[in-house]
């Protein structure tokens, strides 16, 4: 194999060591070395050289190093995709066991993701962000997190066990990321602390369509639900409404957010 005037040394120094090599775990400290070792040149080698190895070794070998040679072309794309890094919410969908209702709150928070938009006022699922924690955390933190939160803010005390199914959706807003998911509680627990409304999925429309935010230069708070018709909190709403004991709510609730997924980009 001739060597390119692109070939970079560190290349050139692995190189050999791959094509002297008898199995894949003579090859895996140098594949290592490679794929972890962001060299901008010369990867066209290297995986060529993989790729004529790869049809001498055994199968078990050859797709272990076919995966190696998956990943070195994805590290050579001149488009690169970093992974997303959001912040998490998380927000509890309780119903009321008789009436079916959903719980909301009116939020007392001035703090938003939307740069300079207050939606102190308006009304909301109980939840919010899942915070950082530097010691050891178990699989079912997310949901102990909820727990915390639905704690201060309403005075529940619902500790939820083990993993939970939930529905979640994200969002990108100026300022990043944003991922949230609701856990549906059938629960007639009373909130403590601030103010609640149960709705149905008619009433809930209502509030999304009067949604007015905050006035940040009055103080004047908002009015109707959090980001109105349509948006997040809206839809994470409904999702929580599709599993209403009241089956009426269920199947109103349902149809309402197909025709609202209707309105989405693929």
């Amino acid at each position: 194999m001739s060597k390119s005037s692109n070939f970079s040394p560190f290349h050139e120094s692995i190189l050999p060591m791959i094509k002297s090599a008898k199995t894949l775990r003579g090859m895996t400290p140098y594949l290592k070395l490679i794929i972890t070792t962001k060299v901008p040149t010369g990867q066209d080698k290297i995986i060529e050289a993989l790729m004529d190895k790869a049809k001498k070794l055994n199968i078990g070998d050859a797709r272990l190093l076919q995966c190696a040679i998956g990943a070195l072309k994805r590290q050579e794309s001149p488009v690169g995709k970093e992974k997303v890094c959001a912040t998490l919410g998380i927000y509890f969908g309780m119903l009321h066991p008789n009436t079916g209702k959903l719980l909301l709150i009116r939020r007392t928070s001035s703090n938003s993701i939307v740069p300079g938009t207050s939606f102190k006022g308006n009304w909301e699922l109980p939840g919010g962000a899942v915070m950082k924690n530097d010691s050891q955390i178990h699989y079912n933190y997310y949901f102990k997190e909820l727990s915390r939160i639905l704690k201060e803010k309403t005075g529940i005390d619902n500790r939820l066990c083990g993993l939970q199914s939930m529905d979640s959706v994200m969002l990108k807003s100026a300022a990043g990321y944003d991922y949230a998911s609701v856990v549906v509680v059938i629960c007639d627990e009373s909130v403590t602390i601030g103010e609640q409304v149960w709705v149905s999925p008619k009433e809930l429309a209502v509030l999304a369509e009067n949604f007015i935010p905050a006035n940040v230069k009055t103080g004047e708070s908002g009015v109707g639900l959090l980001s109105g018709i349509g948006k997040r909190m809206h839809c994470m709403a409904l999702s929580a409404l599709k599993k209403s004991p009241c089956e009426a709510y269920a199947s109103e609730a349902e149809k309402m957010l197909d025709e609202i997924t209707k309105t989405w980009e693929d």
